[in-house]
């Protein structure tokens, strides 16, 4: 929630009508890398604050947290590290290209 609040912030501050494209391949797949990457690492923060709130649901009594739910939370998690992980990675090796 906070990194969304936070990005809303940085695209208010850079409104694309004042953003210039990039003039070379390497340089747009780099935004066009960058932008999954962002992407996918939101969707992380997103399944990390969903598994918080719904174990801070179930410690207050308000909701349960089935064994069932929490590993496929779990597993849903794991997998969108790896992902952005791998996106990240690749990210770094073309920027280092650049």
């Amino acid at each position: 929630m906070v990194l969304s609040i936070e990005c809303l912030g940085v695209l208010t501050r850079n409104p694309r009508a004042d953003f210039q494209e990039p003039n070379t391949t390497m340089a747009k797949e780099f935004v066009e890398a960058l932008d999954r990457y962002i992407m996918a690492l939101t969707g992380t923060v997103e399944r990390l604050h969903a598994i918080c709130c719904s174990l801070q649901a179930e410690r207050a009594g308000e909701q349960a947290y089935d064994e069932f739910a929490a590993r496929r939370d779990r597993a849903a998690y794991d997998d969108s590290v790896q992902t952005y992980k791998r996106l990240g990675e690749r990210l770094n090796d073309m920027f280092r290209r650049l």
